[in-house]
């Protein structure tokens, strides 16, 4: 039977926060007393249970709030399904799945691998990656069989223009990444500026495409992307766009928030998505807070919206 509906979450920055934002908002004392975690006392002074994540390869460790856990859990009992769509490396989104919310499909690398939930529950995360999904992408990104090659060594054009970065200086990063790499301006290198970044992904082979997450830049396969893999799980599910959000905060989110019904925000971190919420702010929502409190402001929305009525998003969302 088809879900009522899917809702889409991005993570870094839409459920999972860090300290150049939560310590503006407040600070983190010891174990909590319900035992899941560690207490976050508000400016305010309230004080709920968060969990530390495991720091990413790059040293990031953020904080998600118990209540978003248990948010999550009730849009799945009103009959929807979870999504978590993630433009992070595999290996990080894999590390950290005891500490997000329990997902029907988990989406790495902004789009490009899709791991589904598994029926039959023989392991234990149980998801099944979807490897009819992963062969799209061998035109821009090569074979899926070359994860264990190095990038180096690796066949198509998106690892052409990996080591064309390499070589001229850049420190592109596709640890862990198989159907994409990051890149970034590195502090220091005259020549490494973001003009000179943006010029470069102009110029980007036309199997291939990028966008911004967390300030660097994601250069991925034109049949990747977030927007793309929602689609492709949509049409497996038998979903239609309306009866879909996304929780979202980046412009690797843009795309697909205006695609689905509406788009909830906890934040805002890209210009993009800034003039996106402003120009039409009956399709985003925006959380009059940030951090981990701002994301439950946007899920009690979602759900105080679902719960209106029972037709498509468009009539639900009004």
């Amino acid at each position: 039977m088809a879900p009522r509906g899917i809702l889409f979450s991005d993570v870094d920055g839409s459920i999972v926060h860090y300290p150049a934002t939560t310590d503006k908002l407040g600070r983190l004392e010891g174990s909590s007393a319900d035992g899941r975690g560690h207490t976050f006392v508000t400016n305010e002074g309230d004080s709920h249970t968060v969990l530390k994540l495991p720091p990413s390869k790059t040293g990031m460790q953020g904080v998600i709030s118990l209540r978003t856990l248990e948010l999550f859990a009730e849009v799945r009992r009103m009959g929807f399904r979870v999504v978590v769509i993630s433009g992070a490396r595999t290996s990080t989104v894999l590390q950290r799945l005891p500490f997000l919310p329990f997902a029907d499909a988990v989406v790495t690398e902004n789009g490009g691998r899709i791991f589904m939930g598994d029926p039959h529950q023989l392991t234990t995360a149980p998801l099944v990656e979807d490897m009819g999904w992963r062969e799209v992408h061998r035109e821009g990104a090569g074979p899926g069989s070359q994860e264990g090659v190095s990038p180096e060594e690796r066949v198509g054009p998106l690892w052409e223009v990996y080591r064309a970065f390499k070589a001229d200086a850049w420190k592109p990063d596709a640890d862990s990444y198989t159907t994409s790499f990051r890149v970034k301006v590195t502090p220091g290198r005259p020549a490494h500026t973001a003009a000179e970044l943006a010029s470069r992904l102009e110029e980007l082979p036309e199997t291939l495409t990028h966008a911004f997450n967390l300030g660097m830049a994601d250069v991925y396969p034109k049949s990747s992307g977030k927007e793309k893999a929602a689609a492709y799980i949509m049409s497996k599910w038998g979903v239609d766009n309306e009866d879909c959000a996304l929780l979202c905060d980046d412009d690797n989110d843009l795309a697909l928030a205006r695609m689905l019904g509406k788009a909830y925000l906890p934040g805002v971190s890209a210009e993009t998505m800034k003039k996106a919420t402003e120009g039409d702010p009956d399709h985003f929502f925006v959380a009059p807070n940030h951090g981990t409190v701002g994301t439950e402001q946007a899920l009690l929305k979602f759900i105080e919206h679902v719960s209106a009525g029972s037709c498509h998003m468009p009539c639900v969302l009004q």
